[in-house]
């Protein structure tokens, strides 16, 4: 009677264990997806010049950075999320790039938070600003300008905790 009631709790700790790993692993690829998705949505906006008249004095380009290239590769990660079985194989494949791209974007955070904060007193950049945004409200939650351009920094910071999550399921 005990052997089938140990064997039982195993089978509720493995199922559990399962159901928590598919959680995670949900998370992880919802959130890159919404994640990708709100950064090219950004970027695409303020990139598109002829589409709207930017101040000759808004530097899109020091703005965001190499903010492409963190676009490509989390499109990269997403994709390979979807067909891998070991997240972490995902994560070693691209191991360098990862390094490379996001730590060249977080150091260069601090001189865009200097620029923002330029363009805050720019009263033409300011307008142009809350146009840009005002169109990014219309297909998404967003709060500004400033919280986009954060979100790789907070990314990079998320990974380790969400493999942290799946090592404690496996």
């Amino acid at each position: 009677m005990s052997s089938v009631k140990n064997t039982q709790e195993l089978e509720e700790i493995i199922t559990a264990k399962a159901e928590k790993r598919l959680n995670v692993m949900n998370e992880l690829e919802t959130t890159e997806l919404d994640y990708v998705m709100c950064l090219e949505l950004c970027y695409n906006l303020f990139h598109d010049k002829d589409a709207y008249d930017c101040p000759t004095n808004l530097d899109v380009d020091a703005l965001f950075g190499n903010m492409l290239q963190i676009i490509n590769l989390s499109k990269n990660f997403h994709t390979m999320l979807k067909k891998c079985s070991q997240v972490i194989s995902c994560f070693l494949e691209l191991e360098n790039d990862f390094k490379r791209v996001y730590t060249q974007y977080c150091r260069n955070h601090d001189n865009v938070i200097a620029l923002l904060e330029k363009y805050d007193v720019d009263e033409e950049c300011q307008n142009f600003m809350q146009r840009m945004m005002q169109k990014m409200k219309s297909k998404m939650v967003v709060f500004d300008l400033g919280s986009i351009l954060i979100k790789p920094v907070q990314r990079i910071l998320k990974y380790p905790l969400l493999l942290s999550e799946l090592d404690k399921v496996f």
